[in-house]
Protein backbone atom coordinates (compact mmCIF):
# COMPACT_ATOMS: atom_id res chain seq x y z
CA UNK A 1 0.00 0.00 0.00
CA UNK A 2 1.20 3.50 -0.79
CA UNK A 3 1.51 5.81 2.22
CA UNK A 4 -0.88 8.80 1.95
CA UNK A 5 0.65 12.24 1.37
CA UNK A 6 4.15 10.83 0.95
CA UNK A 7 6.86 12.66 -0.94
CA UNK A 8 10.09 11.30 -2.37
CA UNK A 9 13.18 12.91 -3.84
CA UNK A 10 13.69 9.95 -6.18
CA UNK A 11 14.53 11.02 -9.71
CA UNK A 12 12.25 9.22 -12.16
CA UNK A 13 11.63 9.10 -15.88
CA UNK A 14 8.52 8.19 -17.87
CA UNK A 15 9.91 4.74 -18.77
CA UNK A 16 9.86 3.82 -15.06
CA UNK A 17 6.08 3.60 -15.13
CA UNK A 18 6.11 0.55 -17.42
CA UNK A 19 8.30 -1.42 -15.00
CA UNK A 20 6.29 -0.17 -12.02
CA UNK A 21 2.89 -1.02 -13.51
CA UNK A 22 4.13 -4.49 -14.45
CA UNK A 23 5.29 -4.99 -10.85
CA UNK A 24 1.92 -3.85 -9.47
CA UNK A 25 0.20 -6.34 -11.79
CA UNK A 26 2.60 -9.13 -10.80
CA UNK A 27 3.80 -9.39 -14.40
CA UNK A 28 7.29 -9.39 -15.92
CA UNK A 29 8.66 -7.86 -19.10
CA UNK A 30 9.60 -10.11 -21.99
CA UNK A 31 13.37 -10.78 -21.64
CA UNK A 32 13.74 -10.18 -25.38
CA UNK A 33 12.59 -6.59 -24.84
CA UNK A 34 14.44 -5.20 -21.79
CA UNK A 35 12.84 -2.20 -20.15
CA UNK A 36 14.58 1.17 -20.07
CA UNK A 37 13.00 2.13 -16.75
CA UNK A 38 13.12 0.77 -13.23
CA UNK A 39 10.44 -0.55 -10.90
CA UNK A 40 9.54 2.27 -8.50
CA UNK A 41 7.15 0.22 -6.37
CA UNK A 42 9.65 -0.41 -3.53
CA UNK A 43 10.35 3.32 -3.33
CA UNK A 44 6.67 4.30 -3.57
CA UNK A 45 5.75 1.92 -0.75
CA UNK A 46 8.64 3.06 1.46
CA UNK A 47 10.34 -0.36 1.41
CA UNK A 48 13.41 1.11 -0.25
CA UNK A 49 15.19 4.47 -0.04
CA UNK A 50 15.92 6.54 -3.10
CA UNK A 51 18.61 5.30 -5.45
CA UNK A 52 21.24 7.34 -7.23
CA UNK A 53 20.90 6.92 -10.98
CA UNK A 54 21.90 8.24 -14.37
CA UNK A 55 19.42 9.10 -17.13
CA UNK A 56 20.13 8.59 -20.83
CA UNK A 57 18.42 9.89 -23.95
CA UNK A 58 18.84 9.07 -27.58
CA UNK A 59 17.81 11.74 -30.05
CA UNK A 60 18.06 10.92 -33.72
CA UNK A 61 17.21 14.23 -35.29
CA UNK A 62 20.54 15.67 -36.42
CA UNK A 63 22.28 12.75 -34.64
CA UNK A 64 22.24 14.48 -31.27
CA UNK A 65 22.80 12.42 -28.15
CA UNK A 66 22.10 13.44 -24.62
CA UNK A 67 22.81 11.67 -21.36
CA UNK A 68 22.61 12.87 -17.79
CA UNK A 69 24.42 16.18 -17.96
CA UNK A 70 26.25 15.53 -21.23
CA UNK A 71 25.27 16.77 -24.64
CA UNK A 72 27.03 15.93 -27.89
CA UNK A 73 26.11 17.86 -31.02
CA UNK A 74 27.82 18.82 -34.22
CA UNK A 75 29.36 21.69 -32.25
CA UNK A 76 31.24 19.44 -29.82
CA UNK A 77 30.65 18.05 -26.35
CA UNK A 78 29.28 19.87 -23.33
CA UNK A 79 28.88 18.96 -19.67
CA UNK A 80 26.14 20.45 -17.50
CA UNK A 81 24.95 20.05 -13.93
CA UNK A 82 21.23 19.61 -14.56
CA UNK A 83 20.32 20.21 -10.91
CA UNK A 84 22.10 23.57 -10.60
CA UNK A 85 21.79 24.54 -14.29
CA UNK A 86 18.59 23.09 -15.80
CA UNK A 87 18.83 25.58 -18.67
CA UNK A 88 22.23 24.11 -19.61
CA UNK A 89 24.00 27.48 -19.82
CA UNK A 90 27.20 26.79 -17.83
CA UNK A 91 29.47 24.31 -19.65
CA UNK A 92 31.58 22.41 -17.09
CA UNK A 93 33.64 20.31 -19.52
CA UNK A 94 36.95 22.07 -18.74
CA UNK A 95 36.33 21.93 -14.99
CA UNK A 96 35.43 18.20 -14.92
CA UNK A 97 37.07 16.40 -17.89
CA UNK A 98 37.31 13.10 -15.99
CA UNK A 99 33.56 13.19 -15.28
CA UNK A 100 32.91 13.50 -19.02
CA UNK A 101 34.98 10.36 -19.65
CA UNK A 102 33.16 8.54 -16.84
CA UNK A 103 29.76 9.47 -18.34
CA UNK A 104 30.88 8.30 -21.78
CA UNK A 105 31.83 4.89 -20.36
CA UNK A 106 28.49 4.60 -18.55
CA UNK A 107 26.66 5.48 -21.77
CA UNK A 108 28.48 2.77 -23.74
CA UNK A 109 27.60 0.22 -21.05
CA UNK A 110 23.96 1.35 -21.05
CA UNK A 111 23.68 1.08 -24.84
CA UNK A 112 24.68 -2.59 -24.60
CA UNK A 113 21.80 -3.25 -22.17
CA UNK A 114 18.93 -1.74 -24.18
CA UNK A 115 17.34 -2.49 -27.53
CA UNK A 116 18.91 -1.15 -30.71
CA UNK A 117 17.29 2.14 -31.81
CA UNK A 118 14.81 1.87 -34.65
CA UNK A 119 14.50 4.41 -37.43
CA UNK A 120 11.06 5.99 -37.64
Amino acid sequence: MLPANSVTQQAIITMDWTATILAVAGAKADPAFPLDGMNLLPICTGKKKTVDRTFYWRLFSQQNKKLSGRVQTGKGEFLFNLVDDPGEKNDLIEKFPSLLQQLKKKYVKWEKEVLEPQEL
